[in-house]
This record gives C-alpha cells, structure tokens and sequence, in this order.
C-alpha cells in the first residue's frame, strides 16, 4: 500500500495499478480503502476497464468511488453510463447523493457536447434547492463552448434569481464567450457590470482583456482593454507563462512602449524561466524598446545556459532584432549557425533580405533569394518587397 502511494504521489498512477496484480499473486485481498484508491488511479491513468472491474469488487459504493466512474464514463465519451451511474446513486439506500455528484455528471455532459442533457439535471436539482454556484458555472461554460451567449447569459441571470452571486468564473466565461463572437460592446457591458459588483479581476480577465487588444479594429476597444493591466493589481503576469505571452503579445502588437516597460521590468525582477515561445516574444519586446544588448543577453541565456534549442519563432524573431540593430552579417552568421538545428523558413530568409536592402546590397540580398530557392522554400510578399527595394535602392530598375 505504501509503495502504491509513493507511485501515486509522483504520478504514475500506471504503475501504481500494476501493483494490484502483484497483490493478489502474492495472495493477499486489497481492502476497501486500497480499493478506493485503485478506482482513483484506474481514472487517473485512462484505465476505464480497470476501474470498473475495480469498482465491483468493493463490498459498498462509496460517493467518491461513483464521481471517479463517473469521470472515467466522461473521459472515454460514455455519457449514458455517466448518467447510468447517477441513477444507480440516487437509487441506492447505502450512498445519499450530493450536488457535487450531480455536478460531475454535468461536466460530463457539458465536455461531451450534450449540454441539453445538463440543463435537464439543473432543472432537477434546482427543483431539489440543491444546485450552487459550480452547478451553473458548469452550464454556462456548456453553453459558452457551443458560442451560445444567449442562453449563457440566461444561465446568468437564473444564477443570480437563485441568490447566488456571480464569482470570476462565471463573468470570465461569458466574458471569454462574448470576445470569441466579436460581441466587443455587450463585453464591455459585463465587464462595467463585474466591477460595480465588486469581482476582482484575475489573470483570466486580464488574458481575455489582452485578445480584445489584440483583435479589436477600434483603437478605443484597444486602450481600454489595455488597460486593464493597471485595474489588475493583484495579478503578476509573467508568473503565469500562457498569460504572460498573450500579455507580451498583445503590448507588442499594439506598441504599448509604456506597459511593455513596465511589464519587462516586473519579469525582470522575477525567477521566471522562461519558455522557448516567451523567449521569442521577450526578444522581439527588447528588439521594440531598442535593447539589442539585452535581446543576445536572453538568447544566451537559452542556448548557452538552459541548452534549450531554439524553435523557428525565437529564431526568426532574434534574427530580426539583429537585423533591426543593423548588425545583418551578424544576423547571417547566427542563421548558418543553427541551419542544422532549425530549420530554415521564408520568414527567416525575408528578414536577412530586409536587412540587406536596408544595407544597399542588393547583390548579397539576389545571395540570399537564391539559398531560399534552393532550399525549396516560397518567397513571400515580405521577401519579395525586400528583394525589389534593394535593387531599386542602388538603380536596378531592370
């Protein structure tokens, strides 16, 4: 039992559930609380047959037992066992069912696309005065998912006709919702509504803020959801690496000098180890602020200190920001450098070309063409652009 604990700690639950062969080899009989925890591993690995074999074999359901099936039922898509198994509790006279039960099957539903099968247990359970806050959230995430703000919102507003209050997951996924339809000015609403209530931003928010900054045409939408990072006083972007990307690209995409100093200076102070994507987009910040220096200090970091071998992006994007500080042979060097290790693309070869039509070498810019030709890749309109304006610079019209 211990060593199935020490294996299940470290999570490999597989493992831990070889373990109950050797048991019984040995002749011994698990009890009901080794066989509990078996249940839980059996999901936990994928193990769906395993967990109900296991699952019979103890003397009398536990709740627990019956939510780990149920989430098995959910993981391998067998929603009718799912419900199956709630009806099986609910029949039961040793098991009293709890929302938190009829709350998984939900998730189960939801996950599945059967959103309608969930709204048929809200109704039971609110019928009961027993459905919470997670009961609706699960419902509204359902609805979310199918881009159905409508009847999210009307889960909304029943939440709230139940006394129960909105937290920031229930604004945050309709919120989420409402950017992903383009539904820019009834997010906005929300967004006004959860401040007067008093629901403080999280990092959540503050990411689905930063694609209305990214995304919106109005540059208005843009500030304001921009703006949003000075209202989360209480969120560290760059302690959370998806936030901090979808922070960073955001600020670059829209040329926020001001937050991306901010932002930058508040990574720097931090332990962070970045990611190979972050690494891309805190380069291509630098190269933005006219920091070179750092750009090569953060390369090194990841090549030389962490051996992380670069990806296509964080090449392409260091490569630009030595093309940007006019240093383009530097630029080719570190290109032939890693043409082993990273593959070479048209973006990479576009930005060598820019920089030597920024240089008047339009010969050494033709050098460049020709490698990517017989590299077998396709010019684009970067390239292209690039190629023409460097003949063009020295009077190559023909």
């Amino acid at each position: 039992k211990t060593l199935m604990k020490v294996y299940a700690t470290c999570g490999r639950y597989g493992e831990a559930c070889d373990l109950y062969e050797r048991v019984l080899a040995e002749g011994f009989e698990p009890d009901q609380v080794m066989y509990g925890c078996l249940v839980k591993f059996a999901v936990k690995c994928n193990r769906y047959d395993l967990s109900q074999l296991l699952f019979r074999k103890c003397k009398s359901g536990d709740i627990q037992n019956y939510m780990w099936l149920i989430r098995a039922a959910g993981q391998d898509g067998n929603v009718d066992r799912a419900l199956e198994l709630l009806r099986e509790v609910e029949a039961s006279q040793q098991v009293v069912p709890d929302v938190a039960i009829y709350n998984a099957t939900m998730d189960v539903c939801v996950t599945n696309g059967r959103v309608e099968d969930a709204r048929k247990l809200l109704e039971e359970i609110s019928r009961k005065g027993a459905a919470n806050l997670i009961t609706y959230n699960t419902i509204m995430k359902g609805y979310c998912s199918k881009g159905d703000c409508g009847r999210a919102r009307n889960v909304f507003r029943e939440m709230e006709a139940a006394s129960l209050k909105p937290d920031s997951a229930s604004f945050n996924c309709l919120l989420g919702a409402m950017v992903s339809a383009g539904n820019f000015a009834d997010a906005w609403k929300l967004f006004d509504e959860m401040s007067r209530k008093g629901v403080a931003i999280d990092h959540y928010t503050v990411s689905i803020m930063m694609k209305v900054a990214k995304r919106a045409r109005n540059p208005k939408d843009a500030q304001r959801a921009l703006a949003v990072l000075d209202q989360a006083r209480g969120v560290r972007v760059c302690e959370d690496d998806v936030l901090f990307n979808t922070v960073l690209d955001a600020l670059i995409s829209r040329h926020d000098m001001a937050r991306l100093t901010k932002v930058l200076d508040e990574f720097s102070a931090s332990s962070v180890k970045p990611s190979v994507h972050t690494y891309g987009l805190l380069i291509k910040a630098y190269s933005m602020l006219k920091k070179p220096t750092r750009c090569w200090d953060l390369w090194r970091e990841m090549v030389e200190t962490r051996s992380i071998i670069p990806n296509t992006i964080t090449l392409s994007c260091m490569l630009d920001a030595i093309v940007c500080s006019r240093q383009v042979d530097r630029a080719v060097s570190l290109f032939e450098e890693f043409k082993g290790r990273v593959p070479p693309n048209t973006v990479m070869y576009a930005t060598l070309i820019k920089g030597f039509a920024s240089a008047g070498e339009a010969d050494r810019a033709m050098e460049m063409y020709h490698q990517l030709c017989a590299d077998g890749l396709q010019m684009n309109l970067v390239a292209f652009t690039s190629l023409i304006d460097a003949h063009a610079r020295v009077g190559r019209m023909k």
